[in-house]
């Protein structure tokens, strides 16, 4: 059996009857449902291994030694999806997660808006919103991200941003493993949960906790980068970590 790359995941093996490897189409519904799927490439008996990028590790997830066992791993630090001006702002803002911009295309750039009341951020979401829909953004390429998760949002109970219907994941999927579409007009979402996506991204919620900055520095790093052509910013004036990183970067 000739040794398999798992798409963009950067590891291979070599011939093993214990395993089979997952086509690229299978990697990314690992990240709906990981150990279900999962289950379903590996024979009985087989070792499983979780891949995971250092940069987003946002499960805490220790690094396996994944050579004991015949494997050979080939990390990339290029990112291709953040165009230069909000790659460049990316690497301003958290020095500690190095990656190498891949593309020319220099994008509209980052905004960052302060809000002094979290339970102000639906309204100055709208107000975004629009800005989008002005740019001919469609408002199905528009995703507004939480970096608390939707049970720590002011997000949570809200149903429209402006005039603008909330869509949420429901939880459900097709018979081939397809998340099904959820009802509304703009997409509110998790960082967590939007790993593997892009959208000109709205990110609300930023105010790291200083006792988990590390967690906190890999969730800003996924919530950036997910953002194509346009990133937008809410973040609490009170928090003195991202005032200075954001002022730094040249945020506002």
């Amino acid at each position: 059996m000739a040794a398999r790359q798992c798409g963009a995941s950067g590891w291979t093996s070599p011939p093993c009857a214990a395993t089979r490897t997952p086509g690229p189409a299978s990697c990314a519904r690992w990240r709906t449902r990981p150990s279900a799927v999962a289950r379903l490439f590996l024979r009985d008996a087989a070792d499983g291994r979780w891949l995971q990028d250092p940069n987003q590790n946002l499960r805490g997830i220790a690094a396996h030694d994944l050579r004991a066992q015949g494997f050979v791993g080939c990390r990339s630090l290029l990112n291709d999806r953040s165009p230069e001006r909000i790659a460049r702002f990316i690497a301003a803002v958290l020095p500690e997660l190095p990656f190498t911009g891949a593309t020319d295309l220099p994008g509209l750039g980052v905004g960052v808006t302060t809000y002094e009341d979290p339970a102000e951020q639906p309204r100055l979401a709208g107000r975004l919103v629009g800005r989008l829909l002005n740019e001919r953004f469609p408002a199905r390429d528009i995703a507004i991200l939480s970096c608390r998760g939707m049970e720590g949002t002011v997000f949570k109970g809200v149903e429209r941003v402006a005039n603008h219907r909330l869509a949420r994941f429901t939880g459900d999927y097709d018979l081939f493993g397809n998340q099904t579409d959820p009802q509304g007009q703009v997409l509110l979402d998790t960082v967590r949960r939007f790993k593997g996506q892009q959208a000109a991204v709205i990110l609300t919620d930023l105010d790291p906790r200083p006792e988990r900055l590390p967690q906190e520095f890999q969730i800003l790093f996924r919530g950036m980068t997910r953002a194509t052509v346009r990133l937008a910013i809410l973040r609490n004036a009170a928090n003195p970590w991202v005032s200075g990183r954001l002022l730094a970067a040249g945020g506002g």
